[in-house]
This record gives C-alpha cells, structure tokens and sequence, in this order.
C-alpha cells in the first residue's frame, strides 16, 4: 500500500492528525516509522522521536545505520522525561524542584519511620529493607492511574475485605503524606510529567512539529494524556501499535494490549478533533521470504495461533531448543552455539543477542560462559547502587561509626578497599582483632598485646587509619543538629578517606575494561547527588544516625550505575522488557521456565494482583491488572521470538541451582506443536568433539570434571584425550591445563620434596622436635603444610581446647616450679591455704591471657573461675604426689637438644646417619637409690591423657618414650633406670551420682597418672606410700596383691620398658627419614574408626578425597594393648 508523506497529506498543512502505523511484529513498523522520519527532516520539518527511555541510545545509532546518516540534523530522539525538560526550559512554569527516584525513595522512608505505629497492614514490614522501593513502586502506579488518598480511603470503605481495606488506608496515609511533602516544593516524575501536559500548549517548538512515538510497552492514562496534548499543538503524532486489523486473525488475543491502547488514542482524536490515519505495515511476501528463515516465518503466525498449525516445510534447522540441567548450563550451551554461528555461518556478534527472562540470575553465568569462549558482549542493565564497593562504604561508615565499634562491621568496612587499607593490610588487622579479642573502646586505645606475635607499629598505623576518621564521623554525627550536619560530617569523612581521588585512580586504571570505567566514574557523582538530595529534601529536620542509615539505604536501592555498550561488535545481553536490539540475525531465549509467583512482591509493590484485579472489577483501577500484566508478559515472549531472521534459540532448565525441580514455560509446548519435528537437545548427553574444542578455554572448562574421574579409576573419551592433547600442544594454554590436571588430582601434589622445600635446613646432623615426629606420623602433607610452609590456623580470642591447655600448663609449670623453689612446702600445706594459693597463683596468670581478650565478659568470668577451679585440683594433685611419694621433684620445663642443659637426643636413621632430637620435658621426678638413680617423666596433658602400647608401636605418639630417653641418655649420674613415664590430666573429671564409689573416690581415680610404671614392687611402694602392704595406688593405676606382687596394666618388666623406648626410637628414626627423603604425600592415618583427618585444619587445602582411588589411607590392623607390647617384645629380642 502506497502512502504519501502524512498518510496522502503534504508536509506544512495545517490540519493535525494521528497516524498509526500497525503491524505484527517483524512486519517494519519500526523500520517504517524511521524512515518517515527522514523524510520529515529532509522537508525541513522538525522531528521529535520518542522512545523510553532504555531506548534512545538504540534509537540514535538505528536512525543514523537505518538512514544512512552522520548525525541528526533536525531529528531530535527523547523519552517522554527529557521531553518534559526540553518544554520545560522552553516555557518555563516549573518552581518545583525535580524529586527523582532516588529524593523519592528518601522521603518514603523518612514517612515510614515516622507513621510506621500508624499503620495497619504494613507495620511489620515497614521496617524491612526495600520496603521503601515497594512504596515507591505503588507511589508511582496510583500517580499513573490518577488515584488520590480520597479515592483510597473510599475503596476501603467498600471493598468488602479486611486486609485489603487495611493495605488500601495504609496506602492513603503514604501516599497522602508524600503528597503532602511534595506540595508546592517538589515534582516528581509522574507529577513532572502532569506538569508537561499542562505546558505542551505553550511550548513554540511542538506546534507544527512531527512528532514519531515507538516502543512504548504500556499506554497509561498518564501518557495518553500527554499524547493528547501533543495531538492538539503538532502538526502530526505518529505511533506504532502492534495490532493486527486482518480478519480473520487466529492469534488476536496477542495484540489485546495494543488494540486497548488503540482505541484509547482514537478516543483521545475524537476529543482534540485530529484526523486518524491507520497505515498497516505488512512486508512483501517475497522480500520477507528471502529474509527469514521459513521455520521463523512460521513460528511468527503460529506460536500463539489458535488453532495451531504445525510446520510442513523442510527443516533448515533454524530453531533450536535446548533442555539444561540448570541456569549455568542454559548459559554455557548459549555461549558455545554463538560461537558456532559466528565461526561456521560467518554472524557478526553484533547481529546476535541473548534474551533473558531473568536477567539477574542468568547475567553473571552468561559474562563467565562467554568470556570462557571468547566472545565479547554488553549486559543491558542497570546495577543497583548498592552493589558498588564505593557506594557500599558511605553505608558500611554509618554503621561502624555507632560508637559501638564492633569488630564485624570495622572489618566490612575495610575490606571494602576504601577506607585506607590494602586488603592485605585489612586481613592482618583482622587476624590481630581475632587473636586479641578486639572489641568496643578497644579500637580507640593504642594496641599492646600480642607484640611477640605480631608488628604492632604497622598494625598500630593501620588502626589509626581505619579509626580516627571514623571516630571523627562519630563524635560528627552526635553533634549534628540536624540532617544536613550530619551529611556534612559524612562527606568531610569521604574526603579525609580519599574516596574521590580512590575513584578517579581506579577508573583511570581500568581505562582498558571502558564499561566497568564508565560505570566506576558514574559512582562518586551518584554519592553526592545521594547527600545532595538528603540535604535539600531533608536538610532541617533531624533524624538519628540510624535513621539517617536508612534513609542513604533506601535511596542507594533506587539509585541505579547503567552504562552503554563501548564496542561495536558484542553480543548483547538484555531482559525480556528492557533491550531494543537492531534487526537481529540470531536471538537467544533463556530461562524459559514457569516459575509461578516467584516474583510477585518484585512486580507487585504493595498489592498483590488479586487485590487490584477486585478493585478494577468495582471501578477503581490503582495498578496494573492481572489480564494486562499477562498480555504484556505474553507479548514481550512473542516479540522476542518474532525478532531474529536467521536463528532461534529456546531454553529452559530442568532445576535451579539449588538442585529443585523447574518446569518448562507454557511456550515450550507451543514451540513443539507449532514445529512438530523440532528436538531438544540436552547436556545431559555428551559434547561432540567440535562442541568440545570450539575455543580453549570451553576446553579447559570442560576437562575439569573428565580429569578427577579419570584420576578416580574411570576411563577418558577419545574426545576429552584429543582436546588435553591440543591444551598440551599450545603454549599459552599449558601452564592452565597442568594447574587443570593438578586440581583434579592426576598430578596432585608432588610424591616427594626436597627437605629443604620441607623445612629441614642446614647440614646433617639435622635437628628435629619431637611433636614435628608426630605431626608427620599422623600424615605427611600436613606435616608439609605445618612445618615446610609454616600454615596455621588463624587464632581468635577464645580460649578453647588448646588455648585452656596453655593456661593450665603455664599453671601447673608454675605450681611445680614453686615446689621445686621450696617456695612452698607442699608436704605440710593445709588444703585451704592451697586452694587460696592456687588462686593468688592463677590470678596473675589470666591477665596475660584475658587481657585483650575475653575482658570482663560474662565468658571471661565463667573461663576464669573453671581455670581457677581445675588449678586447684591440680594443685591437690600435685601436693599428694608429692606427700605421699618417695620421688622427688627435680626438674621442671627441662630443654634438651640446642643449647640446652640436656644434650638432644640421637636417633639413628635407618641406612645410616642421624638426627638430633630436641623438645622440652615438663617434669622429672627422680628416686635416688643404692643401686642408682630411677627416673619417672610427666608430662602435663589438657586433652586425650590415656597412654596407647599401639600408638607408641604405630609411631603416633612417641613424646613420651622420646623424653624418657632424653632424660635417661642426658642427665648425670653412671646408674639411672626408667621408673616410669606418665600423662598428668589437666581436667576435671566427669563424676557420678550414681557410681559405687564416693565422690572423692571417683576424684583420686580419676586424677591418677596415666602411663607405664616399671613393675619393681620396691617402686611401686616408693611412689605411693598407702601402697605399704597391699592395696590400690592412688597415683599409679596398680594395686598390690597379698603376695606382694604388682597388678595393673601400666605395668612392664624391665625388658619390656627398653622394648618400648627402642621401639620409640625406631619409629623416630622412620619418620626422620621420611622428611629428610621429602614424603609430602596426602596419606593420613586411619586406625579403626579414628582418621588423621577428623579436625584437620588443612582439609581444604589437601583436596584428599576418599572416593578417589588414588587417595589411600594408612590403615593400622586392629590389636590390643598386650599384642603390641608383644610385639615390641619379640622385636627388642630380635635386636631390631
């Protein structure tokens, strides 16, 4: 149909008119609508283009491609907001000031802190953080749709329901005081546009102008108002409404929105008086056959058609449906397929997009899928303010500077980057906050504790930096009168920090990546504009800083960081609503899924769709209905689907990333029976070799999974081997593929190290602790992490199982050492004078281990007052061996290896050689005799104090046999045999009410020491006085029988005590060579139900999976106590 400029009408007459340009979609309506426009400005006539607001980028480069132009000279593109502001700065007749989203979100928080004991339904959530965007969303909707607090307060008086009649008043309360705000001083968008219809009239450069309206997605009476005044000064209003007027139409329920909107902008001309032109655009047959694929053709006229008929033609393979297993997959098959038709079929990735029906979800898996392959692409959203570091830390000071100081919210807001520490700096100043308990006014006061672990000067600095402008902030927000004080003290804040100068070096670096420096100049002026508005709309009033917190919450939600596409070939990556791409050879479709309600309170604001579907049904329509929420739903799916030429890419996931069932959208089932012969594909079946090898990093990628099966005992595809083979053969992909391959643990961490790699430096003989033995024992690679890269967990200011030892040992040394002062007479002490001395005692000890610490926190006191009370058990302990024993006290906390007063202990290596033992005993007790010296070593046990025969044969825990031999091998005197060798168990002991024996009874057995004891009645006898006769020690696990024999299981002969510190030795020796030779293997282990790997802090970084063939345990064969005493036996006589 042939149509002259203005529908047959010349450009320059005088009568108004409303052209309509109606179509289906794909049909060129908008194509059509921009060529109109060229031929408008090449009259000379000025053209006014109007899309949203998303859009007008799109629109500037789709004109200049579209018409061939280099700029638009008498074209001028705007949305219905910067229209407002050209009339505006026209006509003037605006005093208002602007109030954006961002003012507005401000305000309605502001309300609802005020009128939040006044509300009805609300008043649980108004509290709630984006409650305040839900208010706004139904702010704007009311204002769109002309309701007042008047009309509210009416509805709920006859509505007929409890709770909506309760949401309805709260809403006239909102709305009422927002209004009532806004009066006479501000405007906000809705009002602003309000306000434009009233001054469309005066406005000299609309009258005679040709203005062109395009993809509007929603007609609200609020923008039909403003399109019916522009009919009445402008010489012609052209719009596209996608409606199809041929009869009959079997899809015509698609087009139910725009034909609503059709016949409201025909009733709008009838009132002005303006001529309609119904111009349908349909495209030539032919030309659109040689455009788009038949399979596209099809699917335009039938997804939706009812009747729906299935395609006959020859499949060109054009459309495609993909089934993944979850969000990630959608992404990563999109990601392969666009590089497919790029590579094979030549696309440029500027023709290509990616649709998403949940963009939040499904942009972060996109941008890795795609950086993965290789192909650029622009995300088409707005990032909320909130999710920038910067934005993050005006919020983050607000909260820390409540003058309570809590270490969490310090540390949030240094690791933010912006509070003038490294992120390096802000971890150690953590792991001191951790270790020395660091809370409250203790940020305020200079840092002491812990020097002999830490650099307090650079830590000193750091507190400094991170504190006084905070606590300036602090003492700035308690003086403020009022919110504009306080947004002062905030921005002098900002400024001593260097946020601004932090910003400007930031987007200055990152000039290579132009989006994320585009979106990171935008943030700092976002900030100010943030204070700014607080203090116009706000300024004079007070608020407390919690209330000023979330007021600045409240508006970093509304404000939003967009950025446009800074390259001319990416893939687009855009939202069901808010992308516009050019003609598109190819489009993605992902996230298909019927996810029910999921997202009500997102597009609902304040009520729920039943609620506003009731109130239109009586008249009243407060916001979009559920019919008109679906038609544009439905429509938004048809458009996108109507949209490429050449290629459609449906998909939907099976599950979410939780794991739970999806179910496919109801357009899934209209793909299929509009495309009968249509398949899914799934990545549930294997990649082919092309899928697999279509870039290196998808390779890589999906190497991953096939390497740790393979490296679990199963096979690799041909596939997989020829895609590690092309990794290993290019040079810039083979260090991935070994870090790849190390991951997996085909090459895990080497078999073996050098000793030095290991730790061990120097020349033989070497020298090694006792506790590295043991640590070695339980499994080399945590003794790689421990000692050879010196890992170790981070401490925190608790005392727990290791840090109460550490009190009781130091505890206990000190007891023992005032015993051996003679410092206190420990034979003649009355019980209460103990106990008093015992608390003197560890009086001056829980300072150095509370200060800084614990404090005077309810824990402390509980801590300290079970440390006092385990001291003085200990102390009784102490004291009855002592009184009641002929052995006596003669060393405590003895050195040996080093400098020492004891010379290190020798253990011959197995082949040759040796190394030199080192450690410290905690008690030797001594029984001088005739015939020589008989020595007994303790050593004081917080934790598991019972002695094992196995684990002393397996080489777990050798501490005791090691000290005895040091002690036997180093202290003077020609004779010294071994007494014994016992645990001293720091702890209380569980009791029973409902044991045998008494309470006191139940405490001397469970205070008794636990170990070996030689079995020499003469002994026995010497260290346990009650033991003259017969019956049971009271400090050794024995008893005395009639016969005078001894019975007991710490008891061995004298043979079988050298069998024992022997085989001690041997197994030292073993495991010193095993760290000399460089064993670091992930090789734990197991005994019975017992695994190296139960509270291992190196879990994480072993990797050591149990499932993998490859990883084996040190399984020790079950025995008892005596077989491996036996065993130690046989051994000793064999001379091994």
């Amino acid at each position: 149909m042939a149509h002259r400029l203005a529908g047959g009408r010349p450009v320059g007459g005088t009568q108004m008119e409303l052209r309509l340009l109606c179509g289906r979609e794909g049909s060129g309506k908008s194509r059509r609508i921009l060529q109109e426009i060229g031929q408008v400005a090449a009259a000379g006539r000025p053209a006014y283009f109007v899309v949203p607001q998303q859009f007008t980028f799109q629109a500037e480069r789709d004109l200049m491609e579209i018409l061939g132009l280099k700029g638009l000279m008498g074209i001028e593109v705007l949305s219905f907001e910067r229209l407002a502001h050209k009339v505006f700065g026209v006509t003037g007749g605006q005093d208002e000031v602007f109030l954006d989203e961002t003012g507005r979100l401000m305000v309605l928080r502001t309300i609802l802190t005020r009128r939040k004991d006044e509300l009805k339904a609300f008043r649980a959530a108004a509290g709630q953080s984006g409650f305040a965007g839900r208010c706004g969303e139904m702010v704007r909707e009311m204002h769109q749709y002309g309701m007042t607090p008047e009309v509210l307060r009416a509805r709920a008086s006859d509505c007929g329901e409890a709770l909506l009649a309760a949401k309805l008043e709260d809403c006239a309360l909102i709305l009422e005081d927002f209004e009532g705000f806004l009066a006479g001083r501000y405007i906000d968008p809705e009002g602003r546009l309000a306000a434009l219809c009233r001054q469309i009239p005066d406005c000299e450069f609309l009258k005679d102008a040709y203005v062109f309206i395009d993809g509007l997605d929603s007609f609200t009476p609020l923008i039909e108002s403003v399109v019916e005044a522009l009919m009445r000064v402008c010489a012609r209003v052209t719009a596209t409404l996608a409606v199809d007027h041929e009869r009959p139409c079997r899809d015509e329920g698609l087009f139910a929105v725009d034909r609503y909107y059709e016949s409201r902008l025909r009733e709008a001309a009838m009132r002005v008086g303006c001529k309609v032109v119904t111009v349908e655009v349909r495209p030539e047959a032919g030309a659109l056959r040689a455009r788009k694929a038949p399979e596209l053709i099809h699917l335009e006229k039938e997804l939706y058609a009812f009747p729906r008929r299935g395609y006959a033609g020859a499949d060109t393979g054009a459309v495609r449906l993909f089934s993944g297993t979850g969000p990630q997959a959608e992404a990563e098959d999109a990601a392969r397929e666009i590089l497919r038709l790029a590579r094979d079929e030549g696309m440029r990735y500027r023709e290509m997009a990616v649709v998403c029906c949940d963009l939040e979800a499904y942009a972060p898996l996109l941008k890795t899928a795609l950086e993965r392959v290789g192909v650029p692409c622009f995300i088409d959203r707005k990032r909320p303010a909130r999710d920038d570091a910067a934005a993050e830390t005006v919020l983050q000071a607000l909260r820390a500077a409540d003058g309570r100081y809590r270490t969490l919210e310090l540390m949030r807001l240094a690791k933010g980057g912006y509070a003038g520490l490294t992120g390096e700096q802000a971890e150690v100043l953590e792991n001191y906050a951790l270790f020395a308990g660091l809370q409250g006014s203790g940020w305020l006061k200079p840092l002491h504790y812990g020097e002999e672990r830490f650099d307090l000067s650079a830590l000193e600095a750091w507190r400094q930096k991170l504190v006084e402008p905070l606590e300036a902030l602090h003492q700035g927000l308690r003086a403020a009168r009022n919110v504009e004080q306080q947004c002062r003290a905030l921005f002098q804040y900002l400024e001593q920090i260097g946020l601004r100068q932090a910003l400007e070096e930031e987007a200055a670096d990152a000039r290579q990546d132009a989006a994320f420096a585009a979106a990171h100049a935008q943030v700092w002026a976002l900030i100010l504009d943030v204070l700014d508005q607080a203090v116009t709309l706000m300024g004079p009033e007070h608020q407390s800083p919690r209330e000023l917190l979330k007021m600045l919450e409240s508006a970093m939600d509304g404000a939003d960081i967009g950025v446009i596409p800074t390259a001319q070939d990416q893939v687009l990556v855009g939202s069901l609503t808010r992308s516009r791409s050019p003609e598109l050879k190819a489009l993605f479709l992902l996230g298909l899924n019927d996810e029910g309600g999921q997202d009500r309170l997102r597009e609902e604001g304040l009520l729920h769709r039943g609620e506003a579907d009731l109130l239109a049904a009586q008249g009243t329509v407060v916001a979009r209905t559920s019919a008109l929420r679906f038609g544009q739903q439905r429509f938004a799916l048809y458009q996108v689907t109507a949209r490429p030429l050449r290629h459609l890419s449906c998909s939907y996931a099976m599950s979410d990333s939780a794991g739970r069932p999806r179910r496919p959208a109801f357009l899934i089932a209209g793909l299929q029976e509009a495309l009968p012969g249509l398949k899914t594909q799934s990545d549930i079946h294997p990649l082919s070799p092309a899928q697999l090898l279509s870039a290196p990093g998808e390779a890589l990628y999906q190497l991953l999974p096939k390497l740790g099966e393979e490296a679990r005992g199963a096979g690799m595809g041909a596939e997989y081997r020829a895609a590690e083979e092309y990794l290993q053969s290019q040079e810039a992909w083979r260090g991935r593929l070994m870090r790849a391959q190390a991951l997996a643990g085909r090459r895990a961490f080497p078999q073996m190290l050098s000793g030095k790699a290991l730790g061990v430096m120097g020349r033989a003989p070497y020298r090694m602790s006792v506790t590295r033995l043991e640590q070695f024992a339980q499994c080399p690679f945590k003794h790689l992490v421990r000692f050879g890269l010196g890992a170790r967990p981070r401490e925190e200011a608790r005392v727990d199982a290791p840090g109460a030892g550490m009190l009781l040992h130091e505890g206990i040394e000190q007891l023992s050492r005032a015993a051996l002062m003679g410092q206190w007479d420990f034979e003649n002490l009355e019980t209460e004078e103990l106990e008093v001395r015992s608390d003197a005692l560890a009086d001056s000890i829980l300072p150095r281990y509370f200060a800084g610490k614990l404090g005077e926190s309810g824990r402390g006191r509980y801590l300290s007052d079970r440390f006092k009370k385990t001291l003085r058990r200990s102390a009784g302990l102490l004291a009855r061996q002592m009184r009641e024993s002929g052995f006596e006290l003669q060393h405590v906390e003895l050195d040996f290896g080093g400098e020492s007063q004891l010379p290190a202990l020798k253990v011959p290596l197995p082949g040759g050689g040796e190394v030199w033992l080192f450690g410290r005993i905690d008690r030797i007790d001594v029984l001088h005799g005739p015939q020589g010296d008989s020595l007994r070593v303790i050593d004081y046990k917080s934790g598991q104090a019972a002695f094992s025969l196995r684990d002393v044969y397996f080489g777990l825990r050798i501490q005791l046999p090691a000290y005895l031999n040091a002690a036997l091998s180093g202290l003077p005197g020609a004779h010294k045999r071994p007494a014994g060798m016992f645990y001293f168990a720091l702890r209380d002991p569980q009791l029973s009410l409902e044991a045998d024996d008494s309470l006191e009874r139940q405490t001397l057995v469970a205070g008794r020491l636990q170990g070996l004891a030689l079995n020499d009645p003469e002994l026995l006898r010497a260290a346990d006085h009650a033991l003259e006769g017969m019956g049971e020690s009271a400090i050794y696990p024995v008893r005395l029988k009639k016969d005078g024999d001894a019975s007991g299981s710490a008891l061995v002969t004298a043979e079988q005590f050298e069998a024992v510190l022997r085989r001690a030795l041997r197994m030292a020796g073993t495991w010193a060579k095993g760290i000399l030779e460089g064993d670091c293997r992930a090789y734990p282990v197991r005994s019975g139900a017992y695994t190296a790997c139960m509270h291992c802090d190196y879990g994480a970084i072993c990797g050591f999976d149990p499932r993998d063939a490859r990883c084996r345990t040190r399984t020790l064969p079950d025995g008892t106590q005596a077989e491996a005493l036996a065993a130690m036996e046989r051994e000793w006589k064999e001379g091994k």
